[in-house]
């Protein structure tokens, strides 16, 4: 099982790293979440 998780961690990694690009490539503007919340802006 641990074997399993530690082959897929570089996948999700690589998943998350293609969709940024993809959504840079196509211009494509969307708010996630970690962006309000680490944003100091919209802290009140």
């Amino acid at each position: 099982m641990f074997g399993i998780g530690l082959g897929m961690a570089p996948a999700f990694f690589i998943w998350s790293r293609f969709n940024r690009w993809v959504e840079k490539k196509l211009d494509i503007k969307g708010i996630y979440i970690e962006d309000s919340y680490y944003d100091e802006k919209t802290k009140r």
